[in-house]
């Protein structure tokens, strides 16, 4: 609903208004940053003392005030949740808050003057306001603005949750990619890319020997060191016949202390050969980084 007398079109200002709607079409990063975006949008083209946007019901609110704030922002989501539940099937212009008050804080009493509420595709709403600051009414201008400004939130709205999802495909297949097949340990690359991002600590390494051809051997050891390994430790399949272990930001007791558990649950196995499980261990200070201190390690449990 819409009264009032139309003012001259602005048409300059029509032609801004339409160009930046435009350019709100793509996403600005994930679906929170997006509706944050869009909001900051709709103020500036609406030229709103404040927006809200609700991208969907039970969403985070994305809010911009450039002129106004509500007095209780805590009670902002209660007021959509209410204004969902109300929500007109198309632009609901309501130019003296008095005639269809809002609950709080966006009632007339907390300084609304005109309200318009607009309705999404994905069941969410966009609402801008005039305030007591600048009191003034929306034109019809405005109307055909915020059903652009709604159409292209929806288009961008969906447009970042299809960006999302494909992003966690694509982390999915990503570490994936650094997978063991086996042990479903992270593998040789994923092991020096973690190498390389780590100061200091200590190395592990553990050797399996040559012959074991199924696997089964690199199943169980491998399994063996994840369920000792904390939370920010690192077990890797270095290679078909190695593991190695990251104890990040560890002493050499600490790293010393590791590699006796961790011998002393390997217990009885054996290499293919009947000889016990290699193992030895390197730290920094004593070498300048932990790639070095993997070297060390290696070339000690190879030496014996």
């Amino acid at each position: 609903v819409l009264a009032g007398a139309e003012p001259t079109r602005d048409l300059l200002r029509e032609l801004q208004a339409y160009s930046r709607i435009r350019g709100l079409l793509a996403p600005v990063g994930d679906r929170q940053d997006t509706a944050h975006h869009l909001a900051r949008a709709a103020a500036e083209v609406l030229d709103a003392d404040f927006a809200m946007i609700l991208p969907e019901p039970g969403a985070d609110l994305a809010i911009a005030q450039p002129r106004w704030a509500p007095s209780r922002r805590d009670g902002l989501e209660e007021a959509a949740a209410l204004i969902v539940g109300a929500l007109p099937a198309d632009v609901l212009v309501i130019q003296d808050a008095h005639d269809a008050p809002l609950p709080a804080p966006l009632s007339p009493e907390d300084g609304m003057v005109a309200i318009m509420l607009v309705p999404l595709t994905s069941q969410g709403f966009l609402l801008a306001a005039h305030s007591s600051t600048r009191p003034r009414g929306f034109t019809s201008m405005d109307v055909d603005l915020g059903s652009l400004l709604a159409e292209a939130a929806s288009v961008s709205l969906a447009s970042a949750d299809t960006a999302d999802t494909l992003d966690r495909h694509v982390e999915r297949v990503r570490w994936q990619l650094r997978r063991d097949p086996q042990t479903g340990l992270p593998d040789r690359r994923a092991w020096e890319e973690a190498l390389a991002a780590t100061a200091q600590g200590a190395v592990i390494s553990v050797g399996l020997g040559p012959g074991d051809t199924d696997g089964r051997l690199a199943q169980i050891v491998g399994a063996v060191l994840q369920r000792h390994a904390t939370d920010t430790d690192l077990v890797a399949r270095t290679t078909a016949a190695e593991f190695g272990i990251l104890l990040r930001d560890v002493t050499d007791d600490r790293a010393a202390d590791v590699a006796s558990v961790i011998r002393e649950r390997l217990g009885e196995l054996r290499q293919p050969d009947g000889s016990p499980i290699a193992m030895a261990w390197a730290a920094t200070p004593e070498v300048a980084n932990v790639t070095d201190a993997w070297r060390v390690a290696m070339g000690r449990m190879l030496g014996g």
